[in-house]
């Protein structure tokens, strides 16, 4: 388990190279932030990533994975969404996450959903969305 203060590099904090031990038994690896609510009362005090901090995290998990795809030929390990979206970077390609092998989990889904997206709707990935959408009932199908 990573503490706080060895999150400083990836030798002193690897994704659990204990669980790399176990391959090819535990193939692939989804690291997600610990979930913070309002239900937490009487438990051990969590304070939930701010941009700064999930980068940083993310500059381990990222370094780790390219590790790993060197000496295994995939990530192995997988950051969720939720590190690139509070990091505020770019989510990486589709071949990062080796045919989705975290989806269940939720990790790589967000990508998944905009490639799929733009393929469905064959709109140029380089349009921008509208921020803000008006319907006019006047325009309606019927009206």
């Amino acid at each position: 388990m990573c503490s706080a203060a060895a999150l400083t590099t990836a030798t002193s904090c690897a994704p659990d190279a204990d669980l790399l031990a176990l391959r090819p038994q535990v193939g692939s690896i989804a690291a997600v932030p610990a979930g913070v609510t309002d239900y937490r009362k009487g438990l051990f005090k969590l304070t939930p990533y701010d941009k700064e901090s999930a980068a940083a995290t993310l500059d381990i998990l990222e370094e780790f994975a390219r590790k790993c795809r060197t000496e295994y030929g995939r990530s192995v390990v997988y950051p969720s969404d939720e590190w690139y979206l509070t990091a505020e970077r770019p989510l990486p390609p589709a071949g990062f996450y080796d045919a989705f092998a975290q989806l269940e989990d939720g990790v790589g889904m967000w990508r998944l959903y905009h490639d799929t997206f733009w393929k469905n709707w064959k709109i140029t990935p380089a349009w921008s969305c509208p921020t803000a959408w008006t319907l006019s009932p006047a325009r309606w199908p019927g009206r």
